[in-house]
């Protein structure tokens, strides 16, 4: 079967859109490779993948803080200790989630390039998406403190970050 060129195009162009950071209209799950990459010597997606893909797949939370980090990146964790303890008070544990991607894991590699981090980093740095999209709402190096994320929230509640608030 042959294609028209005009009718290529378009599906490259609808790909590329499909697999674009902070693109409202993503239909593939992240950490999918796009259809030109699938050279079959990947495993499948990581555990922060699959992760990220199931909390927006069941939309259970209003924001994804999505944090890129690992044993050898520069000490934070002072930072670290104030965010974990903030994700664990209950009036905001509901309405978000936060999942740790190693950057230098091999499975996760679809996603570090898709939401456009380098895996090569030396700090962490924390992404806040919105479902059901995906969308990238926030960014910040290493871990947001808790009046950011109070911010964050506060911002997405008032219908700031996508459908529904």
């Amino acid at each position: 079967m042959r294609i028209s060129r005009p009718f290529a195009f378009v599906l490259v162009s609808l790909s590329i859109l499909f697999l674009s950071p902070g693109c409202s209209l993503r239909k593939a799950p992240f950490g999918e490779p796009a259809v030109g990459d699938r050279d079959g010597s990947q495993a499948g997606p990581g555990p922060a993948t699959d992760a990220l893909n199931r909390v927006i797949r069941e939309n259970k939370a209003k924001v994804i803080l999505l944090s890129f980090c690992n044993a050898s990146m520069k000490d934070t964790s002072a930072q670290k200790r104030e965010f974990d303890g903030f994700l664990k008070d209950p009036s905001v544990s509901s309405t978000l989630k936060a999942i740790c991607v190693d950057p230098t894991e091999s499975r996760e590699q679809v996603l570090v390039k898709q939401l456009g981090q380098n895996p090569a980093m030396s700090s962490p740095v924390t992404l806040a998406l919105t479902p059901p999209q995906g969308k990238i709402v926030g960014s910040f190096r290493g871990y947001p403190s808790a009046q950011s994320i109070r911010n964050l929230l506060s911002a997405c509640s008032s219908g700031g970050c996508g459908p529904g608030g």
